[in-house]
């Protein structure tokens, strides 16, 4: 693999993290660096079982003030992913489609193809390749629903971890996407979080 001159080194580690289908780098409130082999959104287990923080209601440590962004019209239904290709060996292709009734993304509640192409992927192996595309697939899709919070400094909330939130019309399963920490008395921390399975 190589990288044009002035790449960060982070770019450099995520992207070598991504040809092995490893999270991207990230650091947690220790400020400890962390990564792992990446499992799907719908597989994580949400943390903070018994007590659920980010649900409205007497228990919540969140902020009553939310704010939630809808995208749905360019979710793909067809992620296609081509690796680089070499000297001595071809580009490798993996397809991911949406073709669950159930989804209101598919291509059966759709009627049509939505692609997504990404070219030029540094990636080991065929499986990779796929791991790559289900990846781009949920992390597209997941961006359908965004939603904004405030909340007091919950330490096992770290990027990549699942979560239950419910509020208003709201609710399910998120991700945490980003996440950031005040350290001033009384400051509250915000997180971005979004919705599995749209």
């Amino acid at each position: 693999m190589t990288w044009d001159i002035g790449t960060t080194k982070l770019q450099i580690i995520n992207n070598l993290l991504s040809a092995v289908d490893y999270f991207s780098l990230s650091a947690d409130p220790q400020g400890y660096y962390r990564t792992g082999p990446y499992i799907e959104a719908e597989d994580r287990s949400p943390i903070y079982d018994l007590a659920q923080p980010l649900v409205k209601g007497p228990g919540s440590l969140m902020s009553p003030t939310w704010s939630v962004d809808h995208d749905i019209y360019a979710i793909p239904n067809r992620m296609v992913a081509v690796s680089s290709a070499s000297e001595t060996a071809p580009a490798l292709i993996a397809v991911v489609t949406d073709e669950d009734p159930l989804s209101p993304f598919s291509f059966q509640n759709r009627g049509r193809w939505i692609t997504t192409v990404d070219t030029a992927v540094d990636i080991v192996d065929y499986t990779a390749l796929l791991g790559y595309a289900r990846r781009r697939m949920t992390m597209l899709r997941n961006q359908a629903v965004d939603v904004d919070i405030d909340h007091l400094y919950l330490p096992d909330l770290v990027i990549d971890t699942a979560v239950t939130f419910e509020a208003g019309t709201i609710s399910g399963k998120f991700t945490v996407h980003e996440t950031s920490i005040v350290f001033s008395p009384g400051g509250l921390s915000s997180s971005l979080l979004r919705l599995v399975g749209t």
